[in-house]
């Protein structure tokens, strides 16, 4: 039980996006910021010089200057006069507390936002749902006998947290309550009527459905072993049935060159196939590949029906999809941590499947206990959402939540509405703050130095660089700001663009 437990709980975190913080943003910002600004103190010296020889750097391509005299205030909009932001690209500076804006460039242009877009799926999901509203997963039996059950029933309610971990802890109980035999187990995913689709195999590509599990994605580890000339390639969850063809040599190369394909992209029929080929350096140790799944609901039905195996119930038939009858009575009901947990993990790890399953659940309509869930009512709310901010209709085009999509587009003006009123609306402001990434601390910001203390939300697709957030200045005054580039050709210049301008905000005094 206890080496079930230790699998479940290791699997969730690498299913989390890289996730080994979840729970450290709001507790460490004010140590991080000390320890930063005691950093940044240190080096002012060094920084005011590199601070002079970036602004008088170029930026990216095709740039046009921006003129002195739009939305200009004091010294960061003079400064930010003279650096020239491209002509793809949008620039909103403003002042937290009031909204005043500071400065503005090419701010009403619809420009590809990628995931900064989940700003808004997470503020429109907050005020919809609740910070603290919880789903739930249902186990419902029918024709229930002493410890036997015809059909154990596993019905989702499109919760986007739900991992192995506690799908086990889920079978744990079934066991608890005495069920020790199973005559088939249906899967039901019902009040999702239009879920999001599978994009691909990769697993920020997957698709939604009403019962998800691990972001509905699972990972192969290919490992180098003493004295083997192939990798030895393992699947988890294993309950999973996965069958995989060819293998991954063992070189002493100095790089790496394996892949890992699914074979038949196309098909649900199980067990998936996925062909192995190319080498892996010997000294490289064990890798990692997530992958997603044609199917979530099979995925979690054949997860669950492993985990039940293993706790001693007996499953006699197999696993089918299906909507559990009006009388089928409930044995389980596991419910999810508070919606602010999991809107965490949305903006500090950009996970793709929960945006999108939150559009979903935007989407909602029907009587209670009868609810169904429609992806494009969803989008339609979040375009509602938008509209009832004074936003007009030409600055954004919705086709996802999570800004996968290169359809998508949205104004730097526009989000700038959204972040501003996520940071000052009163029941919410702090949830939401403490779900942002902070530079060289958390999230997809883990990696990367900004000057002062940046707290914001990233966005990267091909050609598509953004970012949203607000940073401090030296006078402690909270500026927001977002910064949408398109057309990037340059990463490396789109990022050193970003860093100028935070550090322009950082050191300016008003």
């Amino acid at each position: 039980m206890y080496e079930c437990l230790d699998r479940c709980t290791s699997i969730a975190f690498i299913f989390r996006e890289e996730a080994e913080e979840k729970n450290r943003v709001r507790s460490e910002w004010d140590t991080a910021r000390r320890k930063k600004i005691c950093q940044r103190l240190a080096l002012s010296h060094v920084c005011c010089f590199f601070i002079v020889y970036f602004l008088l750097g170029s930026a990216n391509a095709e740039p046009t200057a921006v003129r002195a005299g739009q939305n200009l205030k004091q010294s960061p909009a003079t400064v930010l006069s003279e650096v020239s932001i491209p002509r793809n690209s949008g620039l909103v500076v403003f002042d937290v507390r009031s909204g005043e804006r500071i400065f503005t460039a090419n701010e009403r242009t619809p420009l590809k936002p990628a995931s900064v877009l989940k700003v808004l799926t997470a503020l429109a999901a907050l005020e919809q749902l609740g910070p603290y509203e919880r789903m739930k997963t249902e186990v419902r039996g029918e024709d229930l006998a002493g410890s036997t059950v015809k059909t154990l029933i596993l019905k989702g309610y499109g919760d986007p947290s739900l991992v192995q971990e506690d799908l086990w802890l889920i079978a744990r109980k079934i066991f608890l309550r005495g069920v020790r035999k199973v005559g088939a187990i249906l899967v039901d995913d019902s009040v999702f009527t239009a879920p999001a689709p599978r994009r691909g195999e990769r697993a920020y590509q997957a698709g939604g459905s009403a019962l998800s599990l691990n972001y509905n994605s699972f990972f192969l580890e290919v490992c180098p072993v003493v004295g083997q000339s192939r990798a030895v390639v393992t699947h988890e969850p294993h309950e999973f049935p996965v069958k995989l063809q060819g293998h991954i040599a063992i070189t002493s190369k100095k790089s790496s060159t394996y892949r890992v394909d699914e074979v038949n992209p196309a098909s649900r029929e199980l067990p998936l196939v996925y062909r192995l080929k190319g080498s892996l350096r010997r000294q490289a140790g064990c890798q990692t590949v997530a992958r997603s799944v044609p199917d979530p609901t099979l995925y979690a039905g054949y997860v669950f029906r492993g985990f039940l195996q293993k706790e001693g119930v007996e499953i006699v038939g197999s696993v089918e999809k299906g909507v559990a009858s009006d009388d089928s009575a409930i044995i389980h009901t596991h419910y999810s941590e508070p919606l602010i947990d999991t809107i965490r993990l949305l903006n500090l790890y950009s996970n793709n499947m929960i945006a999108e399953q939150l559009v979903t659940l935007l989407g909602s309509s029907g009587e209670e206990g009868r609810e169904q869930y429609d992806r494009e009512k969803g989008l339609d709310l979040l375009a509602t959402f938008l509209s009832r901010r004074g936003v007009p209709r030409e600055e954004y085009v919705l086709k996802d939540g999570s800004g996968l999509s290169h359809e998508n587009r949205l104004s730097a003006d526009a989000l700038a509405v959204v972040l501003r009123e996520a940071l000052t609306r009163e029941e919410l402001h702090i949830e939401f703050a403490s779900s942002l990434p902070v530079d060289s601390e958390s999230g997809t910001l883990l990696k990367k130095t900004y000057p002062g203390i940046l707290r914001a939300k990233t966005g990267t697709l091909d050609g598509v660089t953004s970012l949203a957030g607000s940073v401090q200045n030296i006078r402690g005054r909270d500026i927001g700001f977002v910064l949408i580039q398109n057309e990037v050709r340059s990463r490396d210049a789109a990022v050193k663009l970003e860093k100028r301008i935070v550090q322009i905000l950082r050191d300016s005094n008003f």
